[in-house]
């Protein structure tokens, strides 16, 4: 978007729509690409350019070293709160990314899946319009060990631009051999966390209130997205050792006494218990573990 003379933005954005809608696409989707650094230039985008959405830049910028384990998660935190502050209710509509085509993949060589594990759950669970990169879900890697934003000295691409399929010229390590895999453990996985995103509403649609960060270390994020008087408490742990840390919750939606069961794994459940007048949640999660903490039916 920064290459195309702004005045031309709205133009083009109300032609495109025209068109779509008379070909009978009447909700054709527009998103603009705009690689700053700063929230306050998507919010064009997302008011008088027409455009659908915009992609997170800004916030990838912020969190990707928290979603390593490689910085505290108070980063994740403070992204979310300077993204609430410049975008307001149109922070719902960006498009949020943990990797992309000009960018590197999430994984680096040597890291454990478990790590993008966790941050598909952060993708998929939190405000905004989750985006996953193709062979992100086979679980492609880049040949990196840089965190440092790419650059003309350190380009991403094009080795985050491999094959999928068997016979194609450009692979890597990690994409070698047919990688249309539906049995991929990652392939299964998100599918796991898309079907729980659409069976809860609260996780596509509702507000999202930081219950947990860590300001010295990778460790628990914790936030609640509360819809239609529900609320859902995601908990996510960046760091290679169990966690346990207990948390505020809703009182008013989650009272003491309220039954939450892991709706990625029901064998695991809690209760909520009073304290102070309000109600806390007590949650294990495991190394590179991710709980999603939904009333008991």
């Amino acid at each position: 978007m920064r290459h195309i003379a702004p005045g031309f933005v709205p133009v083009f954005s109300k032609a495109i729509k025209e068109y779509a809608a008379s070909i009978g696409k009447t909700n054709f989707f527009l998103v603009g690409e705009n690689s700053t650094g700063v929230d306050a230039d998507l919010v064009p985008h997302l008011t008088s350019d027409g455009l659908d959405s915009a992609f997170g830049y800004p916030a990838y910028r912020r969190e990707t070293y928290a979603l390593h384990g490689k910085a505290p998660t108070k980063a994740l935190e403070d992204s979310f709160l300077k993204t609430a502050a410049a975008l307001g209710a149109t922070a719902s509509r960006v498009l949020r990314f943990i990797d992309n085509h000009d960018v590197y993949r999430f994984l680096r060589m040597g890291e454990p899946e478990a790590q993008l594990k966790v941050a598909l759950a952060y993708l998929l669970f939190s405000v905004g319009i989750p985006m996953t990169y193709y062979g992100t879900e086979q679980g492609f890697r880049q040949d990196t060990d840089r965190f440092d934003p790419e650059g003309p000295d350190h380009p991403a691409d094009p080795r985050n631009r491999e094959d999928q399929f068997a016979e194609g010229e450009f692979k890597s390590e990690s994409s070698k051999g047919d990688k249309f895999d539906e049995t991929n453990p990652m392939f299964q996985w998100l599918a796991k966390l898309a079907g729980v995103r659409k069976e809860y509403a609260a996780l596509r649609r509702g507000e999202q209130h930081i219950r947990w960060s860590s300001e010295s270390s990778s460790g628990v994020f914790a936030f609640s997205r509360v819809h239609d008087g529900r609320e859902v408490l995601v908990v996510l742990n960046t760091s290679a050792e169990d966690q346990l840390e207990e948390m505020w919750v809703d009182s008013g939606l989650t009272p003491a006494g309220t039954r939450l069961v892991d709706a990625l794994d029901s064998s695991y459940s809690l209760s909520a218990k009073p304290v102070d007048g309000g109600s806390k949640a007590r949650v294990y999660v495991p190394a590179h573990g991710v709980r999603v903490m939904v009333r008991a039916k």
